[in-house]
Protein backbone atom coordinates (compact mmCIF):
# COMPACT_ATOMS: atom_id res chain seq x y z
CA UNK A 1 0.00 0.00 0.00
CA UNK A 2 1.64 3.14 -1.14
CA UNK A 3 1.55 5.60 1.83
CA UNK A 4 1.26 9.76 1.43
CA UNK A 5 5.58 10.33 1.45
CA UNK A 6 5.78 7.71 -1.32
CA UNK A 7 3.17 9.67 -3.29
CA UNK A 8 4.50 12.91 -2.91
CA UNK A 9 7.66 11.91 -4.09
CA UNK A 10 6.28 10.29 -6.60
CA UNK A 11 4.46 13.49 -7.45
CA UNK A 12 7.53 15.78 -7.12
CA UNK A 13 9.85 13.59 -9.46
CA UNK A 14 7.02 14.06 -12.04
CA UNK A 15 6.39 17.95 -11.74
CA UNK A 16 9.90 18.43 -11.68
CA UNK A 17 11.09 15.96 -14.32
CA UNK A 18 10.71 18.55 -17.11
CA UNK A 19 13.27 20.88 -15.55
CA UNK A 20 17.01 20.95 -14.90
CA UNK A 21 19.24 22.86 -12.23
CA UNK A 22 22.53 24.03 -13.24
CA UNK A 23 25.26 26.27 -11.99
CA UNK A 24 27.33 28.74 -12.46
CA UNK A 25 30.26 28.89 -12.04
CA UNK A 26 29.98 31.20 -8.68
CA UNK A 27 27.81 28.42 -7.32
CA UNK A 28 24.17 30.16 -7.80
CA UNK A 29 21.53 28.22 -8.97
CA UNK A 30 19.44 28.37 -12.77
CA UNK A 31 15.97 26.85 -13.00
CA UNK A 32 15.52 25.89 -16.63
CA UNK A 33 13.00 23.88 -18.49
CA UNK A 34 13.97 20.31 -20.23
CA UNK A 35 16.54 21.07 -23.17
CA UNK A 36 17.37 24.50 -21.95
CA UNK A 37 20.92 24.70 -23.96
CA UNK A 38 23.91 27.62 -23.00
CA UNK A 39 22.02 30.26 -24.87
CA UNK A 40 19.42 29.75 -22.75
CA UNK A 41 21.72 30.14 -20.08
CA UNK A 42 23.45 33.02 -21.42
CA UNK A 43 19.60 35.18 -22.33
CA UNK A 44 18.33 34.46 -18.75
CA UNK A 45 21.92 35.92 -16.90
CA UNK A 46 21.14 39.04 -18.76
CA UNK A 47 20.22 40.34 -22.52
CA UNK A 48 23.63 41.80 -23.09
CA UNK A 49 25.46 38.57 -22.41
CA UNK A 50 23.09 36.48 -24.14
CA UNK A 51 23.59 38.76 -27.42
CA UNK A 52 27.75 38.52 -27.03
CA UNK A 53 27.87 34.78 -26.67
CA UNK A 54 29.92 32.89 -28.66
CA UNK A 55 30.61 29.34 -26.47
CA UNK A 56 30.19 28.28 -23.39
CA UNK A 57 32.05 25.90 -21.17
CA UNK A 58 29.77 22.83 -19.52
CA UNK A 59 31.48 21.39 -16.23
CA UNK A 60 35.07 23.03 -17.54
CA UNK A 61 34.62 21.63 -21.06
CA UNK A 62 34.69 23.99 -24.15
CA UNK A 63 30.98 23.07 -25.90
CA UNK A 64 28.66 25.20 -28.55
CA UNK A 65 25.65 27.69 -28.00
CA UNK A 66 23.34 24.82 -29.36
CA UNK A 67 24.47 22.45 -26.56
CA UNK A 68 21.62 21.01 -24.41
CA UNK A 69 22.44 20.88 -20.55
CA UNK A 70 21.64 18.36 -18.11
CA UNK A 71 20.69 18.77 -14.47
CA UNK A 72 23.44 19.37 -12.26
CA UNK A 73 25.56 21.11 -15.27
CA UNK A 74 28.08 23.62 -14.25
CA UNK A 75 27.58 26.82 -16.85
CA UNK A 76 29.88 29.38 -17.52
CA UNK A 77 29.03 31.52 -21.27
CA UNK A 78 31.75 33.32 -22.86
CA UNK A 79 31.71 36.19 -24.48
CA UNK A 80 32.30 38.17 -26.96
CA UNK A 81 31.93 41.80 -27.88
CA UNK A 82 32.47 41.55 -31.62
CA UNK A 83 29.29 39.11 -31.66
CA UNK A 84 26.19 40.04 -32.54
CA UNK A 85 22.79 37.50 -32.30
CA UNK A 86 21.84 35.93 -35.15
CA UNK A 87 18.24 35.15 -36.46
CA UNK A 88 19.08 31.47 -36.07
CA UNK A 89 19.60 31.27 -32.48
CA UNK A 90 16.23 31.01 -32.23
CA UNK A 91 16.55 27.43 -33.00
CA UNK A 92 18.48 26.82 -29.55
CA UNK A 93 16.42 28.35 -27.49
CA UNK A 94 14.17 26.61 -25.12
CA UNK A 95 12.90 29.32 -22.98
CA UNK A 96 10.32 32.16 -23.64
CA UNK A 97 12.76 34.99 -21.85
CA UNK A 98 15.38 33.64 -24.01
CA UNK A 99 13.40 34.06 -27.28
CA UNK A 100 12.50 37.11 -26.39
CA UNK A 101 15.13 38.46 -25.34
CA UNK A 102 16.52 37.48 -28.88
CA UNK A 103 13.83 38.90 -31.11
CA UNK A 104 14.45 42.44 -29.39
CA UNK A 105 17.82 42.40 -29.77
CA UNK A 106 17.48 41.24 -33.59
CA UNK A 107 14.79 44.13 -34.05
CA UNK A 108 16.98 46.78 -32.32
CA UNK A 109 19.46 45.40 -34.85
CA UNK A 110 17.47 46.12 -37.94
CA UNK A 111 15.82 49.54 -37.06
CA UNK A 112 18.08 51.36 -39.18
CA UNK A 113 17.88 49.42 -42.17
CA UNK A 114 13.41 49.39 -41.82
CA UNK A 115 13.91 52.96 -41.54
CA UNK A 116 15.70 53.31 -44.16
CA UNK A 117 13.81 51.04 -46.47
CA UNK A 118 10.45 53.44 -45.02
CA UNK A 119 12.01 56.26 -46.96
CA UNK A 120 12.94 54.47 -50.33
CA UNK A 121 9.25 53.29 -50.65
CA UNK A 122 7.47 56.54 -49.61
CA UNK A 123 10.15 58.38 -51.92
CA UNK A 124 9.59 55.75 -54.55
CA UNK A 125 5.23 55.97 -54.05
CA UNK A 126 5.67 59.65 -54.34
CA UNK A 127 8.25 60.03 -57.34
CA UNK A 128 5.68 57.70 -59.29
CA UNK A 129 2.29 59.51 -58.05
CA UNK A 130 0.86 56.42 -56.18
CA UNK A 131 -1.14 56.53 -53.41
CA UNK A 132 0.64 55.69 -49.90
CA UNK A 133 -2.00 53.38 -48.77
CA UNK A 134 -2.53 49.98 -47.23
CA UNK A 135 -3.36 48.66 -50.93
CA UNK A 136 -0.12 49.70 -52.32
CA UNK A 137 1.67 48.42 -49.37
CA UNK A 138 -0.16 45.23 -49.43
CA UNK A 139 0.60 44.31 -53.12
CA UNK A 140 4.54 45.21 -52.90
CA UNK A 141 4.52 42.92 -49.69
CA UNK A 142 2.30 40.16 -51.70
CA UNK A 143 4.73 40.80 -54.83
CA UNK A 144 8.19 40.24 -52.45
CA UNK A 145 6.59 37.73 -50.11
CA UNK A 146 7.26 40.11 -46.84
CA UNK A 147 5.37 38.78 -43.95
CA UNK A 148 4.86 42.40 -42.34
CA UNK A 149 5.41 46.00 -43.10
CA UNK A 150 8.82 46.01 -41.21
CA UNK A 151 9.83 42.91 -43.34
CA UNK A 152 9.30 45.00 -46.40
CA UNK A 153 10.93 47.72 -45.39
CA UNK A 154 14.12 45.55 -43.75
CA UNK A 155 14.41 44.18 -47.63
CA UNK A 156 14.28 47.40 -49.15
CA UNK A 157 16.87 49.08 -46.64
CA UNK A 158 19.22 46.36 -46.90
CA UNK A 159 18.89 46.41 -50.53
CA UNK A 160 17.92 43.00 -51.12
CA UNK A 161 14.75 44.04 -52.93
CA UNK A 162 14.72 47.21 -55.45
CA UNK A 163 11.14 48.99 -56.54
CA UNK A 164 11.45 48.87 -60.00
CA UNK A 165 9.04 49.72 -63.20
CA UNK A 166 7.36 46.12 -62.61
CA UNK A 167 6.30 47.26 -59.69
CA UNK A 168 4.87 50.72 -60.86
CA UNK A 169 2.70 48.51 -63.38
CA UNK A 170 1.64 46.38 -60.31
CA UNK A 171 0.48 49.26 -58.35
CA UNK A 172 -1.21 50.99 -61.21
Amino acid sequence: EPNALDFLDTLKLNLFASEIVVFTPKGELLTLPMDATVLDVAFNLHSQIGCHCIAGKVNHKLVPLSQKLNSGDQVEVLTSQSQTPKAEWVDFLATAKAKTRLRQALRKLQQPAVAAGKEIFAKFLKENDIPDNNVAITKVMGLFKAASRDDLYYLLGNQEIVLNDYVIKTLK
